[in-house]
């Protein structure tokens, strides 16, 4: 578990440190960009085939370079003052374009890497929670102790639910990423 944090740590630093600290881009944007770039950001949640082939053949590279570096990363890591990790960013600097390089031979910065990595997450957290809670919203709405509005309250946040970005990227990207199930799982395990 520690070493998951420590790669999502990672992720999120080398993003920061790779990009440096921007403003807000959108503003002073005319609406047409801001639509452009909406539409953009909702088609980044996303998979495709080769994102998630492409992240089956980096993934093992990420976390070989995350073992060969974290003697060196986590007592930079542990360190609590603002201070220090102010230095710990400076000092990750190093580590993060080693990833970066490595990464861009698979087709993936660091960032995009991470964005990828949370796809991947999510769909599978999708289908658990799809599994868990079909049953359970069933039942809920069979129960005779509710009323008809609090069962429509129900159906209406379920259909909203549903009908979200969110959770029809997560439906989508199931569909890739059940198919990669057996390889994901074990580059995962192989933490």
């Amino acid at each position: 578990m520690k070493r998951f944090v420590l790669l999502l740590v990672l992720l999120l630093l080398g993003g920061l440190v790779l990009t440096g600290c921007k403003g807000d881009k959108k503003a002073g944007e005319t609406s047409a960009r801001k639509e452009a770039a909406a539409k953009e950001e909702e088609e980044n949640l996303y998979l495709t085939e080769q994102e998630v082939k492409s992240f089956i053949e980096a993934y093992p590279v990420f976390v070989e370079i995350i073992k060969r570096t974290e003697q060196e990363v986590k007592p930079l890591a542990d360190k609590q003052s603002p201070l220090s990790g102010m230095q710990f960013a400076e000092e990750f600097k190093e580590y993060a374009e080693e990833l970066e390089g490595s990464l861009g031979k698979y087709g993936f910065t660091l960032e995009s890497f991470g964005a990828t990595y949370s796809k991947i997450l999510g769909a599978i957290v999708y289908s658990q929670m799809e599994s868990a809670t079909g049953g359970m919203m069933k039942k809920m709405l069979d129960n005779p102790n509710l009323s008809e509005e609090q069962k429509e309250e129900i159906r209406k946040n379920l259909k909203e639910t549903e009908e979200s970005e969110e959770m029809k990227a997560s439906k989508e990207n199931w569909k890739i990423v059940e198919k990669h199930m057996s390889e994901i799982e074990k580059l995962f395990k192989g933490e």
